[in-house]
């Protein structure tokens, strides 16, 4: 199913890695110091415990429903050339799509860089 723009959802450990490379690039943005293999492919912590560099971190932390469905995708890391379940439906695929397009538009703003593509 093709959400537009940059990103489309294909399997769930695509969307996870989106996801994850974009909560780490915000927080490298903001901290130096970030690490990025600190908590390897564990996305959940990354946001909780960096959510001071971004309101959307927050809003994400505090949302226990979100933060659960993130725990689930960290899940298809190491089964991605196996067989894993992870258990979602499209509204899922379409809020992580959404979060992901949201950290980057905060990114976009705060650097005035902007891909050559629309959403």
């Amino acid at each position: 199913m093709s959400m537009g723009g940059p990103f489309f959802y294909s399997k769930p450990h695509v969307l996870h890695f989106s996801l994850e490379l974009i909560v780490k690039a915000r927080i490298a943005y903001s901290d130096m110091a970030f690490n990025p293999k600190t908590n390897s492919h564990k996305t959940s912590l990354n946001i909780i415990q960096h959510q001071s560099v971004s309101p959307i971190f927050r809003q994400v932390a505090a949302d226990q429903n979100l933060m659960n469905l993130i725990r689930e995708y960290e899940n298809t890391v190491d089964t991605r050339f196996g067989e894993t379940i992870v258990q979602n439906d499209g509204d899922d695929e379409e809020l992580t799509v959404k979060l992901v397009r949201e950290i980057r538009d905060e990114m976009i703003l705060m650097t005035s860089v902007s891909p050559l593509v629309s959403s």
